[in-house]
C-alpha cells in the first residue's frame, strides 16, 4: 500500500483458450485502507504498510460524544442537507473536472527536509506515505484555484498540467496523521509506547500483572501490548508460560519537525531550474499565496508572452495567463473550452436558459446552475457567459454560504 498503486489479482476468462487466468490489475493512486481493531495486536507486516490513528479514551471525550448524541436525538437540523453535502459534491465534480488533466504533482520543498527525516528503517515506506498525502491534499485545494500548476506544453487540443504543494499542504498532511507521528514511524500504536516507557522505567523484569497494575490495563489488553513489543523487537521475554518476564530494549530517540520553508521566489527559482524553457507555463492563483511560507510581492515566472495583471488589495501581481484552450469559470473551477463567448442582446437562448434556472427552487451551485444552462444552450461556454451576465444585472444573486439563487 505504500507503492503508490493498488495491485488486484482477479480469475478472468482467456478469450482465446476460453479458460480462466490470473491476472493483476494495477490501480496508480495511493489507496485506502481502513481497518479497526478489536485488541492490541497487530500484524508487523501490516503495520508497516498502514498510518495509525489514536482514539481519544478520555473522559472528558466520552462527556462530549454523549452530549453530541442527546443533541442529535432532542432537535432538529438547523442546515438543509443540500448546504451540508452540496459542497463535497461541488469539489467532487472540480476534481473529476480536473484530474484528466493531472500528469503528477509535484512538491517543490521536498528536498528541503532531508535533515528533519530521521534514521530509522520505517522511513524508506513512510516519507512516501507522508508525501503521497500531501500530494492529494494539493490536488485537492488546487481544484479550487489554490495551488500553483505548470502548464505543460502540448500539442493543440490537448493539455498537461503538474500541480504544486506548498508547505501548508505538508502541515495539513501531518495533521491528518496525528499527533504522535513519530511513535506511528516507530510502530507504536494505542497504549504500546506508554508501555514501552514503563518497562524502561522499571531498569528490569515486568511481568503482564505489573504493566497491568500500573498503566491501568486490563491483563489481556496488557498482554497484547507486550506481546506486540516482543514482535516487534522493543522487548525481550524470559520465564514460563503464565510466568513471563519482559524487559525492555533500549533504543535511540529520534525528534521529527517536518517544516518546510517555500516563498514565492523560491518557487520561481525551482520552476526555472526544473522545467526546461518554453516546455511550461508556471500559474499561480491569487488564491495560493496564503500556501507559502512568507507571501511576497512581486511577479511570477514568465514563459510566454501572454499575461495578464491581477490587483489584490494594493499588490499588482503579473501572472501567466492560461491559454485560450482553458477557462477560469465563476468562482473557481478550471475546465476545457474554447475562447470566452460574447452575448450578443437578441441571443434567443435567454430565456430558455432562465427557465432552466426558474425551475430550480432550491439555492444551487455554480456548477449545478452551468449544468442547468447548458440544458438550453448545449455550449458550456455560451451557459457561462448567461450565468455572468446574469450575475452582473443582479438577477443572479450569491448568498452568504456561497450558493446561487435567480431573482425573480
Amino acid at each position: 500500500m505504500t507503492e503508490g498503486e493498488l495491485s488486484i489479482l482477479v480469475a478472468e476468462r482467456d478469450e482465446d483458450s476460453k479458460r480462466f487466468v490470473s491476472r493483476v490489475h494495477r490501480l496508480k493512486g495511493m489507496p485506502v485502507f481502513i481497518t479497526t481493531l478489536t485488541g492490541a495486536e497487530i500484524d508487523p507486516q501490516l503495520l508497516s504498510r498502514v498510518s495509525t490513528i489514536e482514539i481519544d479514551q478520555s473522559e472528558s471525550q466520552t462527556k462530549r460524544i454523549v452530549e453530541k448524541k442527546l443533541e442529535q436525538w432532542s432537535t432538529v437540523a438547523k442546515e438543509p442537507e443540500y448546504k451540508i453535502l452540496g459542497p463535497i459534491s461541488s469539489i467532487d465534480e472540480k476534481c473529476r473536472q480536473l484530474g484528466p488533466y493531472v500528469e503528477a504533482v509535484k512538491i517543490p520543498f521536498a528536498e528541503k527536509l532531508k535533515n528533519d527525516i530521521p534514521p530509522l528503517l520505517s522511513m524508506r515506506r513512510w516519507i512516501d506515505r507522508i508525501l503521497s498525502l500531501t500530494a492529494n491534499v494539493a490536488f485537492l485545494k488546487a481544484t479550487l484555484d489554490l495551488r500553483p500548476l505548470a502548464e505543460l506544453k502540448r500539442s493543440p487540443g490537448t493539455r498537461g498540467i503538474h500541480i504544486l504543494a506548498l508547505p501548508e499542504d505538508l502541515e495539513d498532511a501531518k495533521y491528518c496523521l496525528g499527533e504522535n507521528l513519530l511513535e506511528s514511524i516507530s510502530y507504536f500504536y494505542g497504549r504500546a509506547k506508554e508501555v514501552y516507557d514503563y518497562l524502561l522505567s522499571c531498569g528490569g523484569e515486568a511481568s503482564v500483572k505489573d504493566v497491568a497494575h500500573a498503566i491501568k490495563l486490563g491483563y489481556n489488553r496488557a498482554g497484547e501490548y507486550l506481546r506486540s513489543l516482543l514482535n516487534l523487537g522493543y522487548a525481550t521475554r524470559s520465564g514460563r508460560r503464565g510466568d513471563y518476564q519482559y524487559t525492555a530494549i533500549p533504543r535511540e530517540s529520534y525528534s521529527m519537525v517536518l517544516k518546510a520553508q517555500l516563498t514565492r521566489k523560491d518557487l520561481e527559482e525551482w520552476f526555472n531550474h526544473t522545467y526546461p524553457a518554453d516546455s511550461a507555463k508556471l500559474v499561480v492563483p491569487p488564491g495560493a499565496d496564503t500556501g507559502f511560507t512568507i507571501s511576497q510581492t512581486g511577479s511570477t515566472v514568465m514563459r510566454s508572452s501572454e499575461h495578464d495583471l491581477i490587483t489584490i488589495g494594493k499588490t499588482m501581481i503579473e501572472m501567466t495567463t492560461i491559454p485560450s484552450t482553458v477557462i477560469k469559470t465563476s468562482p473557481d473551477a478550471i475546465i476545457t473550452g474554447p475562447t470566452e463567448y460574447v452575448l450578443t442582446s437578441d441571443d434567443s437562448d435567454r430565456e430558455r436558459v432562465l427557465a432552466k434556472l426558474r425551475s430550480v427552487k432550491d439555492p444551487m451551485s455554480w456548477d449545478y446552475a452551468l449544468c442547468q444552462a447548458m440544458k438550453a444552450t448545449g455550449d458550456r461556454t455560451k451557459a457561462e457567459g448567461y450565468l455572468k451576465r446574469f450575475q452582473a444585472d443582479g438577477r443572479f444573486v450569491q448568498d452568504p454560504d456561497g450558493y446561487f439563487r435567480l431573482e425573480r
